[in-house]
C-alpha cells in the first residue's frame, strides 16, 4: 500500500483524536449550561448538516485542486476558526452562540476535507487495496479518537468551564501541525481533473449515479438507514448524560467503548479476502446485527446494557461501510471521483440531519420525566431498519446484482 497514503491518514488521525476532544467539550459544557434535550439535538445537527448538504460543492472542489492541498488548506482554516472560538471565550459572548458557530465553521470545512480524504484512496491506492484501504483509513481514525472522550473529560475537569479557551488554543496548534505535516508530504501530487470550477460540473456525480440502478439502490437503503439513525444519534449524548446526573464520565466510557469496537471491526473488514459475494453476504448479515445492537438499547435505560448494545453496534457496522466504499470507488473513474462521492454523501446522508432534529423535538417533551419513552424510539428506529434492509437483500440478490460492480479483487 502507498507509503504517501500511510502518513496521510496517520496525520489526519491525530487531527481527529483533538476533534473529539473539543466535540466532547462542546456536548459537555453545553449540557451543564442548557439541560435541554433540543440544544443538544441542535447541536448535532449543526455539526453534520453542512458536511451533508454541501457535499456536492466539496467534491466538485476536490475535482479542481490537488487532494493533498485541499487537505492542507482544511486543516489551516479549522486552525483559524479554532483561533476565533478563544477569541470569543475570552472575550465572553454567550457560550452557545461560540460554540454553535465553531461547530458550523468546523463542518463548513468538513464538507470539503471529508470527500477529499475518500478520493485519496483512489488517487493514492491501486484499485486491489480499495477495500483494505478504506477499512484501514476507518480503524485508524477510529483507534485515534479512543481515547479523545478520556482526553477531552481529563481537559474538562482540569481547566474548568472558566478556562475552556485552553482546549481551543491547543486545537488551533494540533490543525496548524496537521497541515504543515501533510505539506511535507512528498511526490504525491495528484491530478487536477478540472481545469476550473463551474457549477455545472455538479451535475456529472449525479449523472452517473442515475445511470447505475446498484449505485441507486445504495443512495436508497443508505438514506434510509441514516434517517432512523438520526433520530437516535441526536438523542445519545442526551441519554448518557442523562443516566449521570450530568457527570460526563459514563459519557466518555461509552464513547470510548464504541471507538475501541470501531476500530477492531474496521480492521477485521480489512483484513477479510474473500470471493465478492461471500463479503456481500456477510455485509448483509453483520448489518443485521448491528441493528441487533440498536434494538438492545431501546430494551432498558441500565447504563451497561445501552453502552454495551452501543459498542457492539460500533463493532459490526464498519463491515458494511468497508463494502460500500469499495463498491463505490471500483465503479468510479478517478477523474470524477470527487464529485460522485459529494454526491454519494449529500443524497445517501441528507436525510441524517432532518431526523437529528426529529428525535430532539419529539424527545424534548418526555425526557425529563421518562426516559423509556425516549429509548422507545430506539426500538422503533431498529424495526424500520429492518424493513430498508430486507428491502435492500431482496432487490441486490433478486433483482440488480449489486455485487456485480465490485472489483474481483474485493
Amino acid at each position: 500500500m502507498s507509503r504517501n497514503f500511510l502518513i496521510l491518514i496517520s496525520i489526519q488521525a491525530t487531527a481527529a483524536f483533538f476533534a473529539v476532544v473539543t466535540s466532547f467539550t462542546i456536548s459537555a459544557s453545553l449540557f451543564h449550561a442548557t439541560g435541554s434535550a433540543m440544544v443538544m439535538a441542535l447541536t448535532v445537527f449543526f455539526q453534520v448538516a453542512p458536511r451533508i448538504y454541501l457535499s456536492f460543492f466539496g467534491g466538485l472542489i476536490v475535482d479542481r485542486i490537488d487532494v493533498l492541498r485541499t487537505i492542507r488548506l482544511s486543516n489551516w482554516t479549522e486552525a483559524a476558526i479554532s483561533i476565533g472560538t478563544v477569541v470569543g471565550l475570552l472575550a465572553g459572548a454567550p457560550i452557545t452562540l461560540i460554540f454553535w458557530t465553531f461547530i458550523v465553521g468546523k463542518a463548513l470545512v468538513a464538507s470539503v476535507k471529508s470527500v477529499a480524504l475518500q478520493a485519496s484512496v483512489k488517487h493514492l491506492v491501486d484499485e486491489g487495496d480499495y477495500r483494505r484501504a478504506s477499512g484501514l483509513t476507518t480503524g485508524v481514525q477510529n483507534f485515534a479518537v479512543a481515547a479523545g472522550p478520556f482526553a477531552g473529560l481529563a481537559l474538562f475537569s482540569y481547566v474548568g468551564e472558566e478556562h475552556l479557551w485552553l482546549v481551543f488554543a491547543m486545537d488551533t496548534l494540533v490543525f496548524l501541525a496537521a497541515g504543515l505535516a501533510v505539506a511535507g508530504i512528498n511526490g504525491a501530487e495528484t491530478e487536477r481533473a478540472l481545469a476550473r470550477l463551474r457549477f455545472r460540473d455538479l451535475r456529472v456525480g449525479l449523472a452517473h449515479i442515475k445511470q447505475r440502478p446498484q449505485l441507486r439502490l445504495l443512495v436508497g437503503f443508505f438514506a434510509a438507514q441514516n434517517f432512523f439513525n438520526g433520530i437516535c444519534a441526536g438523542l445519545i449524548p442526551f441519554l448518557l448524560l442523562s443516566l449521570q446526573d450530568g457527570r460526563p464520565g459514563y459519557f466518555a466510557i461509552t464513547n470510548s467503548a464504541m471507538s475501541v469496537a470501531a476500530v477492531a471491526g474496521a480492521f477485521l473488514a480489512a483484513s477479510l479476502s474473500l470471493p465478492k459475494r461471500q463479503m456481500v453476504t456477510i455485509a448483509g448479515a453483520t448489518l443485521l446485527a448491528a441493528i441487533a445492537g440498536r434494538l438492545v438499547v431501546g430494551l432498558d435505560h441500565l447504563p451497561w446494557l445501552i453502552a454495551t448494545g452501543l459498542a457492539f453496534r460500533s463493532l459490526i457496522l464498519p463491515f458494511g461501510s468497508v463494502v460500500n466504499q469499495a463498491i463505490w470507488l471500483s465503479d468510479t473513474p478517478r477523474q470524477i471521483v470527487g464529485r460522485v462521492l459529494g454526491t454519494r454523501r449529500a443524497l445517501a446522508q441528507g436525510t441524517y440531519p432532518i431526523a437529528v432534529l426529529i428525535g430532539g423535538i419529539l424527545a424534548g417533551p418526555v425526557v425529563a420525566s421518562n426516559l423509556n419513552e425516549v429509548l422507545f424510539l430506539f426500538i422503533l428506529c431498529g424495526m424500520g431498519e429492518i424493513l430498508s434492509a430486507g428491502y435492500l437483500y431482496w432487490r441486490s440478490f433478486r433483482k440488480d446484482r449489486i455485487e456485480s460492480v465490485i472489483a474481483d479483487s474485493t
